[in-house]
């Protein structure tokens, strides 16, 4: 390779690298949308023309005046010089009546921007055009705006409350919560209602083979048999949660301390044998229950521990009677 040759190539990728050193620059400028959790939104369509492009964030805020998006006008072409452009909203289907900003308002970030935000004050029915119209030539582009009502939230209303985040329940006993999916604008849309309920826990215990002498009361334990075990692996061995009609159902079955996977008789019903028997409490144990519409991801989650005053079963000392 001669000198002038190798001249060349150092150029060209010193070039390369500038430029991909100001495509970073670029990229790490721009600013990020990122979609909060359980977000409200009402469904927007685009209808642009060649000369007036929209496009609408997807992220929707709450606050006491409604819910919001972020709208955008581009202005063609790129090299105009007045790109300012007006916002207006009106009714887009015949019949319809009513101050039509009482539920759809555009309001832009200054006189003439090309960025506005869009409100739904509260739920309507049919659709609301949002237009942006550019003040030279009078081009427009339409947003057709219709209210879908996305639930945000799942209120639980039942015979227990939470306690400091939890539910305590007693052990054997099925408790009834009414389901409520509500949203900022108290108008939930009928296409929500697909409810999914999962069982699933916190903790750990550790459990083993063992065989329980009655009229001892006391127990053997083999060592080698002992396990740790997740509580999110057997959540079901304690609680039973399922959804209909609008109830959520929970039924507790036994406490963490009454587990075991299998139990039989020996030694003539004098002894019993316990397999993956409860020992102890590796980390602190509770059973969580999720609710979720699944079109929305809309949920509410419950902690449940049981309730030490409740009657959990009962267990005669002596096992074994003569005369």
């Amino acid at each position: 390779m001669n000198k002038k040759t190798f001249i060349v190539i150092v150029s060209v990728m010193a070039v390369v690298i500038i430029a991909l050193g100001v495509g970073l620059a670029v990229v790490l400028a721009m600013p990020t949308m990122q979609k909060s959790e359980n977000s409200p939104e009402f469904h927007t369509e685009i209808k642009n023309s060649e000369h007036v492009l929209l496009s609408v964030s997807p992220v929707a805020t709450t606050s006491s005046n409604g819910i919001s998006k972020t709208i955008y006008a581009t202005v063609k072409p790129e090299t105009a010089t007045n790109k300012k452009v007006d916002w207006s909203v009106a009714w887009g289907d015949e019949g319809q009546t009513g101050n039509v900003t009482e539920f759809v308002s555009v309001t832009p970030t200054s006189s003439g921007s090309t960025e506005a935000k869009v409100t739904c004050h509260k739920a309507f029915t049919g659709t609301i055009v949002v237009t942006a119209t550019t003040r030279e030539s009078g081009f427009t582009a339409h947003c057709v705006v219709t209210y879908v009502g996305k639930p945000t939230e799942i209120k639980l209303t039942g015979e227990v409350s939470p306690s400091g985040g939890v539910y305590k329940l007693g052990i054997g006993r099925t408790y009834v919560y009414d389901v409520q999916l509500t949203n900022p604008l108290n108008s939930v849309g009928s296409d929500f209602n697909d409810i999914e309920v999962t069982v699933g826990g916190y903790g750990a215990i550790k459990v083993g083979y063992c065989e329980y002498t009655i009229a001892s009361s006391s127990y053997y334990w083999y060592e080698d048999t002992m396990k740790t075990v997740n509580i999110f692996e057997i959540a079901d061995a304690f609680v039973e949660a399922t959804y209909a009609d609008g109830k959520l159902s929970i039924t507790t079955k036994r406490t963490f301390e009454n587990y075991y996977t299998s139990v039989k008789s020996i030694d003539g019903f004098r002894r019993k044998a316990y397999t993956d028997k409860y020992r102890e409490t590796v980390e602190d144990c509770s059973i969580n229950i999720v609710i979720r519409e699944k079109k929305s991801d809309a949920y509410a989650e419950m902690t449940i521990k049981f309730d030490e005053n409740v009657v959990t079963g009962v267990n005669i000392p002596i096992g074994e009677i003569q005369f």
